[in-house]
């Protein structure tokens, strides 16, 4: 089996790319696939086959050390510094076998509309890539909009059903929370992220409002960010303090474990790619309320996206409906054969500067 280098962050920190790319090394191992990893981000050391090299020289040595394979880099996309990076591992790596990129941000369609010079600059950037995996419809148009060749477009969400392993929260939690949890209902599960982004003033609000017909109700936030002086400040205006239990950040498996013990999980962002937790809330049978600021599989309670009383409504509406269930799909078996066909395909010593120049000037 043809190896694979995947590119991207590894967690820690339990973000949305940094998941999927352990999950994804992990699956492909599984499958039998020879691994290795290069980690863009501060977790060094967690993983025997992956090496730490951020952007800069350490990055650039490792991409021309490493050996050929396909190369399998995961990126947002939805700034400059990202796409310096998916243009420079694409070059680095063009003549040691073909390579595939996935793009994941919710934002880049927005970036790329922005102006004429950033389409072109992701057109050029892209150039060296045999394959380019949108996680979303969004995503491909805005890809072709900017004039990118769309025979190499695919669309995939960025989610490894095979992947998706809770973990019992006894002992992984402390027992008092344990047994705090189980005495409390209804229970919503909230991913938190210190950016706006991820739309916590809101959620919170939200929370309030409900809370006030649901007296019992109480929210379970995990990830980064927990402890920083702003959100201490967004509990405080809301007046929800006695409604939270807040876990910090956690192991991905005791994530998904708090996930499956709720009764709800929200997601309350404003703008969004292919969330992998909906698709993980789906998976476990737990009812999910998310919002409209990206197509959501069949199962998921939209909301306005931004709306407070629009989101404290869909929160009631999911709690009084049955929970959808869905397995979802799984990238690493749609992966695998994209890697064996850019393979195939794989011309050593081209650049295929042809790829920018027929998207002409947009």
């Amino acid at each position: 089996m043809t190896p694979v280098l995947l590119v991207g962050d590894y967690p820690p920190p339990m973000g949305g790319i940094a998941v999927h790319v352990r999950q994804l090394h992990d699956a492909l191992v599984r499958r039998g696939a020879r691994v290795r990893g290069i980690d863009l981000g501060r977790a060094a050391g967690v993983h025997p086959q992956v090496r730490r090299a951020r952007p800069g020289p350490a990055l650039l040595g490792a991409l021309v050390e490493e050996k050929e394979a396909v190369t399998h880099l995961h990126t947002s996309g939805n700034n400059p510094r990202s796409l310096a990076v998916v243009a420079g591992v694409g070059l680095l790596r063009s003549g040691k076998g073909p390579s595939v990129v996935t793009l994941h941000s919710g934002l880049l369609p927005a970036f790329l509309a922005h102006s004429k010079a950033r389409r072109i600059a992701a057109r050029a950037a892209l150039a060296p890539y045999a394959r380019i995996i949108a996680v979303s419809e969004a995503v491909a148009a805005a890809l072709h909009a900017a004039g990118v060749d769309g025979s190499r477009i695919r669309v995939h969400p960025a989610f490894v059903a095979s992947e998706v392993r809770p973990a019992a929260l006894d002992p992984a939690l402390d027992s008092a929370l344990t047994d705090r949890l189980a005495a409390r209902r209804p229970l919503v599960a909230y991913a938190h992220h210190p950016s706006k982004v991820y739309g916590r003033a809101l959620f919170l609000e939200a929370l309030a409002r409900v809370r006030a017909r649901r007296p019992g109700l109480t929210a379970v936030i995990y990830g980064p960010g927990t402890d920083a002086p702003e959100f201490a400040a967004d509990v405080r205006a809301a007046g929800v303090a006695g409604a939270l239990e807040v876990v910090g950040e956690l192991e991905h498996p005791v994530a998904l474990g708090v996930m499956a013990a709720c009764d709800l999980f929200v997601r309350p962002t404003l703008a969004d790619g292919d969330a992998i937790s909906v698709r993980e809330a789906l998976a476990l049978g737990v009812r999910c309320v998310a919002s409209d600021a990206s197509a959501r599989p069949s199962g998921v309670t939209c909301f306005e996206t931004g709306s407070v009383s629009s989101l404290a409504r869909a929160i009631d509406a999911a709690l009084e409906a049955p929970a959808a269930s869905d397995a979802g799909p799984d990238a690493a078996d749609f992966l695998l054969q994209q890697y064996a066909q850019a393979w195939a395909g794989h011309r050593p010593g081209i650049l295929h500067h042809e790829r920018f120049l027929k998207g002409g000037t947009q």
